[in-house]
């Protein structure tokens, strides 16, 4: 009787240990990462930003993991024909833990690969930011509402679930759609024109997109904080998030 139950437990014990194993093999899937948008404002008004711009990237760099995904480009005057010059990199996911199956020397192997993949590839991000930021423009104005759309577009196809938006720019839109510089900034023009823009079918999309901003600025303190105010709640109108210190003069706390 024992032997009997001994030879009905034998395979059962072998299937169970090979499913062990075959789990403990198949690679597990990479992180989802998240991907990152970055606009920089080339309007003469931001020359003197420049280097919190690239005190900015360096902190961008450092956010950037395995496995992430990052968009970069510029706010002009013409800021859709400009970004067909733009960043847009990705870093290798990060590898499957070793198994039992693994062969120590082997994945030492890919893992001493993958470091040096990653690594290239941070440097690769780092020196076309810091070529994107030397890039001379004679931009005298600003079109932020139509780089919005752009993020919009990237964004919403985009397979992360995590996703970010970071402006580098005074945030004083100078366009046909709107005038920091000369318009009232009151709750009645700031709804009137989020609403119009709602009717019009160009309101961009950033639904689930953490937003943040380093480098906002006006003349006075007044229409500073006139301007905060009308893209916080611009912000807010495209189902974007922006956290407490999202919207800044310094540099924020990006993640």
């Amino acid at each position: 009787m024992r032997y009997l139950q001994l030879r009905k437990a034998v395979p059962l014990f072998a299937v169970t240990l090979l499913a062990w194993m075959t789990g403990c093999a198949r690679p597990r899937p990479p992180d989802a990462g998240k991907a990152v948008v970055v606009f920089v404002d080339r309007s003469q008004s931001t020359q003197a930003d420049r280097e919190l711009y690239a005190q900015a990237c360096e902190r961008i760099l450092s956010l950037i993991q395995p496995g992430d995904r990052i968009i970069a480009g510029w706010i002009t005057d013409r800021s859709v024909d400009d970004f067909r010059s733009h960043v847009d990199e990705e870093l290798p996911p990060r590898l499957p833990p070793k198994t039992i199956t693994d062969i120590e020397l082997q994945y030492k192997k890919r893992q001493d690969a993958w470091e040096r993949d990653v690594q290239a590839r941070r440097e690769d991000v780092r020196h076309k930011l810091h070529e994107l930021l030397s890039w001379e423009s004679t931009a005298s104005r600003t079109k932020i509402i139509e780089s919005l759309r752009v993020a919009g577009q990237i964004l919403g196809s985009e397979r992360r679930p995590r996703k970010l938006l970071i402006l580098l720019s005074d945030m004083i839109e100078e366009s046909d759609l709107a005038n920091f510089t000369h318009a009232r900034l009151d709750d009645t023009f700031i709804r009137k024109e989020i609403s119009r823009q709602q009717k019009a079918g160009i309101l961009p999309d950033l639904h689930g997109v953490r937003v943040f901003v380093a480098g906002a600025d006006a003349a006075t303190l007044e229409r500073a904080a006139a301007i905060e105010r009308f893209w916080k709640q611009y912000f807010e109108a495209t189902g974007a998030v922006m956290d407490p210190g999202g919207y800044s003069r310094a540099l924020p706390k990006f993640e």
